[in-house]
């Protein structure tokens, strides 16, 4: 099982419903395995290896079908990844390529299980702030781009997945590994910005990301792999084409086209309210930047004739999985949104309403059902110092809603194990080697055994130090690392009481 602490979650409260929902979780967080998914695209049949499988592909792609490398021709094949979770995928490749891989670099997350990988290189850096080992990884991904002298005649095989927004990481010249480290805790966690904003920023004072290290990979051939679903960009579609929709709006995977410009970089800073304490190195580069982008473009992109995949399809991926198991408990399920990118507390606070409203009235959502979101959600950490997760923040925040009730459950989990920075929140849990939560189950029973215990939960909530009181209350969930594909949240909203 990913989930670690199984019993503590589902001994208390409402026992029946809690049961169900670790199920759920644990259903989700050990769903679409990167390894197996791996082992249904790639192949090696009459000494080619073939990449194929169309749940995999951006839709629209025009090569779409079967990838062919000959190997009577290819001379080398080179893997370098970058992600939470994706040695797993690295592994695969492994496995199935053999003694043909002639090497490469894969770099995970502090923390993530070191699966066994023979030919492959691995390290490991900081996330979600960067730090020294996320730099030596890309200098030594680049580095080894530059002296192997590719061909026409080699293949690279790149690997990027959640995580690589920050783990990628190769500050321009005169920048430091402290300033780059600055930015990120000042914008993401001090201030809440997405992802997507910071990538802006991100991109334009990097030498890996921006698709840097898909051009530096050249003449080599290329496919490129993600560790995400592939269509998921076509639920907020812009360009008519879905492929070309992923490529052209693409902002955080390094192994893609990037769609930013400098003049927006600032324009973002100044939109969040961090123009003006950008660290000197940082704003200097912004400022020198031409007014036209080095990022790589989707027109150079296509030039490159690559290939692109996506091994976490949502049939193959976390809601699937949840949702088949909330099914086989009899609940009816229903997908909020795909996409949330919203404060964790105000999150919580409204999906609580929202389920207490239909339990009493029966609308809009009838029991017994399950409603599921996904995305990633935010918290602005501010000068606060607690130790939490934005999981755990929608979990705590939801459970002073549904104080009292008996039918209403309600988890969130990163899906990669890991909700937040950590540290050490609790000496029990430091004991049983968890250093951090990967969200969190509460019910209508959890506000009622805080005040038991004496756990302000309004303050946890205020000061986002929501690990220790959740752990304390056998409400938060610990779980091994793997590969991520965001967030999920889910609400059970039963037809008994529990």
């Amino acid at each position: 099982m990913r989930i670690r602490n199984y019993e503590d979650l589902i001994n208390h409260g409402n026992v029946k419903g809690r049961k169900m929902m670790a199920d759920i979780m644990e259903a989700g967080l050990s769903a679409g395995n990167p390894y197996s998914n791996t082992l249904s695209l790639v192949s090696i049949r009459d000494n080619k290896l073939i990449f194929d499988n169309r749940a995999m592909e951006p839709s629209g792609d025009p090569r779409s079908g079967p990838a062919v490398y000959d190997l009577d021709v290819i001379e080398r094949i080179f893997i370098f990844a970058v992600g939470k979770g994706i040695l797993f995928i690295v592994k695969a490749l492994e496995d199935v390529i053999g003694e043909r891989l002639t090497g490469g670099l894969a770099m995970g997350k502090h923390g993530d299980d070191l699966v066994s990988n023979s030919r492959v290189e691995v390290t490991f850096g900081g996330h979600p702030v960067p730090d020294e080992h996320s730099v030596a990884g890309c200098r030594r991904i680049m580095d080894m781009a530059a002296s192997l002298n590719l061909t026409e005649n080699d293949l690279v095989i790149t690997i990027m997945g959640n995580g690589c927004s920050a783990l990628a990481a190769l500050p321009a010249e005169g920048i430091s590994v402290e300033d780059l480290a600055f930015l990120n805790q000042m914008g993401l966690i001090d201030t809440g910005m997405t992802t997507e904003a910071m990538s802006y920023l991100r991109n334009q004072i990097d030498c890996f990301r921006g698709g840097r290290v898909v051009r530096a990979m050249r003449p080599a051939q290329i496919v490129n792999l993600v560790g995400i679903n592939p269509a998921s960009h076509e639920i907020t579609e812009k360009y008519e084409n879905p492929y070309e929709n992923f490529l052209r709006t693409n902002l955080w995977l390094p192994n893609l086209p990037d769609c930013t410009t400098t003049p927006e970089a600032i324009e973002v800073a100044k939109k969040w309210g961090i123009y003006d304490r950008l660290p000197k190195s940082i704003l200097d580069k912004l400022l020198s930047n031409p007014k036209e982008s080095d990022t790589l473009s989707f027109d150079e992109f296509e030039s490159f004739d690559c290939r692109v995949f996506g091994v976490m399809p949502a049939g193959m991926s976390v809601i699937a999985a949840a949702q088949a198991k909330a099914e086989e408990y009899g609940f009816k399920t229903l997908m909020l949104t795909a996409n949330t990118h919203c404060e964790a507390a105000p999150t919580g606070h409204y999906v609580a309403q929202l389920a207490k409203y239909s339990e009493k009235m029966k609308t809009p959502f009838a029991p017994p059902c399950a409603l599921f979101q996904s995305g990633e959600l935010i918290v602005t950490v501010g000068g606060q110092t607690g130790v939490g997760g934005t999981n755990q923040e929608f979990c705590a925040a939801a459970s002073l809603v549904i104080d009292g009730n008996k039918r209403i459950i309600i988890a969130g989990i990163d899906t990669d194990g890991t909700d937040g920075p950590g540290g050490d929140f609790h000496p029990d849990a430091a004991a049983r080697g968890i250093r951090c939560l990967t969200g969190g189950i509460v019910d209508g029973y959890t506000a009622g055994c805080a005040r038991e215990k004496r756990i302000d939960l309004f303050r946890a909530v205020k000061t986002h130090g929501t690990s220790a009181p959740l752990w304390e209350l056998g409400s938060g969930i610990a779980a091994r690392q793997g590969i991520s594909v965001g967030d999920m949240q889910c609400v059970l909203i039963m037809d008994e009481d529990g």
